[in-house]
């Protein structure tokens, strides 16, 4: 009976490890395949590489050595608790990953929250919404990036171990950050696509960020009030069905400087988003507001998630200024961007939502 050769991949793990025994017995009976080994050994015997892993300096690896924190500040770098209960909601088993914190806390309804934001070492991934740190801005010593395109606020349960904290320096440069101080250089490069590999990178953090914001878009939110005659006018093709509206919770993401300049040459839209959300009984809006400077003038307004009962819906912003600016009435759809109003984004005060 013909016996029939392994693969070539087979012969190159026996090489390596010497097994299995079934591979040598093989080698007994079969010169062609001894030939094959003994060339592949003497192949292996020259190969430069060698044991490549024997010259990596692995004492200089970057290792998360975490410690117990009492408590959080503007500047920690903390992880997150894989494991979460509460009346709000609960998750198990969560990807811990590192984040920033970006505030000093606030209460709310008895409780503490952090604004916070992703971190990590690949820096090489780093677009254009995230501000690159270098290794002297955190006692971690390390260049890293801040993800602020998923930028959340966790309850001080959620972040269990400390992993050090931004340096003088780093806290000075985050501030800019957040101020809109920074020039492009503090940032990564545009996405130059919807096939830019880094969407795919960030997929998995924002899986982790989405199960991680949920005990806070759970908040018992403020009840809803009636509209305003003012802008009810605006609404008479509704008829007299009576709407619903709340306001919307507002994060601001990463604004650079520079780019909300009313004289601003360039004909790409800003990227400065605010990013919005409303968690009601029965319905929940979470989307991001951004400005088109060109070829549009107005605020657009993306939705991320829906969810509950929203038929119809209509956007009211309230200007620092005192103006209100409502949206057309428009069918809410997960995926899809509706224009509100012609409104830069840095004179937004307020937003409200209101659902038929």
């Amino acid at each position: 009976m013909k016996t029939h050769c392994p693969l070539p991949i087979d012969w190159l793990d026996f090489v390596e490890t010497g097994q299995p025994d079934s591979l040598a017995a093989h080698l007994d009976d079969c010169a062609s395949c001894r030939a094959y080994v003994d060339a592949l050994r003497t192949q292996a015997r020259g190969d430069s590489l060698g044991d490549w892993l024997g010259g990596v300096a692995l004492e200089d690896a970057v290792v998360w050595r975490t410690r117990p924190a009492t408590s959080f500040a503007f500047g920690s770098l903390a992880m997150n608790a894989s494991d979460y209960d509460g009346e709000d909601a609960s998750y198990h088993d969560v990807w811990r990953l590192p984040f920033v914190v970006l505030d000093d806390g606030r209460e709310i309804r008895g409780r503490r929250w952090y604004k916070v934001a992703p971190v990590d070492t690949d820096t090489e991934n780093a677009s254009s919404t995230d501000l690159l740190l270098q290794p002297e801005e955190s006692d971690l010593g390390v260049p890293m990036r801040v993800v602020f395109s998923l930028q959340t606020s966790l309850a001080e349960e959620q972040l269990s171990d400390e992993l050090g904290r931004l340096t003088a320096a780093g806290e000075k440069t985050l501030r800019q950050a957040l101020a809109g101080e920074l020039d492009e250089m503090r940032y990564g490069l545009p996405l130059t696509g919807p096939e830019d590999d880094r969407l795919v990178v960030d997929r998995e953090l924002a899986e982790v960020a989405r199960v991680l914001r949920s005990p806070f878009f759970a908040l018992e939110p403020e009840p809803a009030v009636d509209y305003t005659p003012s802008v009810a006018a605006s609404q008479e093709s509704h008829g007299q069905e009576k709407a619903r509206i709340f306001s919307l919770n507002l994060d601001w993401l990463h604004v650079r400087k520079g780019q909300l300049a009313l004289a601003a040459a360039q004909s790409e839209t800003a990227p400065s988003t605010l990013r919005v959300w409303l968690n009601e009984e029965d319905v929940a809006i979470e989307g991001q507001l951004r400005y088109e400077l060109r070829p549009r003038d107005v605020l657009l307004f993306f939705i991320d998630r829906l969810e509950g009962d929203a038929s119809s819906m209509q956007l009211v912003v309230h200007t620092k200024s005192g103006q209100v600016k409502p949206s057309p009435w428009f069918k809410p759809q997960a995926g899809e961007e509706f224009p509100v109003a012609p409104v830069f984004l840095p004179d937004v005060d307020q937003v409200e939502v209101q659902v038929r």
